[in-house]
């Protein structure tokens, strides 16, 4: 179990990162004045970097923070879907990776987005056993009582037992490709569980 210190490290860490995108990313907007009339006022939005050539899904599958950070400066939209239905957030928390998960829900990428498999954020980094990632999306709001497209809590599937619960992460990492690391899934399934009561 995290101690109150770490958590409220956590939580602070991710409050200033939040503050932070929130200063990087805030258009600055100058008020022009024209010289003749003095009703001719306008805005001006300063430009903003050019986002980086590697997509933001993209960015976030390969683990790479500087290109993720750099799409968050340059505006690009946060809540996009791609075929499967996932956003980068969704990404982010089924990969375990805690940087862009940050920078997004700093950036304000929405915690209840649904995959085609019923999946939010949430849901993925519980399932996915992420524990930083589980904590950062319920700090933020995110709903604890998320299901599955067929109604089922990913509380209810984190307290199964672990013989029934290993053949269908098994199956899922399979499906996905990526290496089932079973000892630790299996030990932090119950400390996940906890913090979604």
């Amino acid at each position: 179990m995290q101690s109150s210190k770490t958590r409220r490290h956590a939580t602070s860490r991710a409050s200033t990162n939040a503050l932070l995108i929130a200063a990087i990313t805030a258009a600055p907007t100058l008020i022009v004045t024209g010289c003749g009339d003095a009703g001719d006022v306008r805005e001006v939005q300063a430009d903003r970097p050019a986002a980086p050539a590697i997509s933001l899904e993209a960015a976030v599958i390969g683990g790479d923070d500087h290109a993720v950070r750099d799409h968050i400066i340059a505006g690009t939209p946060v809540n996009t879907q791609n075929m499967a239905g996932d956003t980068p957030l969704s990404i982010a928390a089924a990969m375990g990776r805690t940087y862009a998960a940050e920078v997004l829900v700093g950036a304000g990428a929405d915690l209840e987005t649904k995959n085609s498999a019923g999946a939010t954020p949430l849901f993925n980094a519980a399932f996915f056993c992420h524990l930083g990632i589980v904590r950062l999306l319920i700090d933020a709001g995110a709903d604890t009582g998320t299901t599955d497209q067929f109604g089922t809590p990913i509380r209810q599937i984190m307290e199964m037992p672990w013989a029934q619960a290993e053949p269908i992460y098994v199956a899922v990492h399979d499906a996905i490709g990526i290496p089932l690391d079973a000892a630790r899934i299996e030990s932090t399934r119950p400390r996940i569980a906890e913090m979604l009561r």
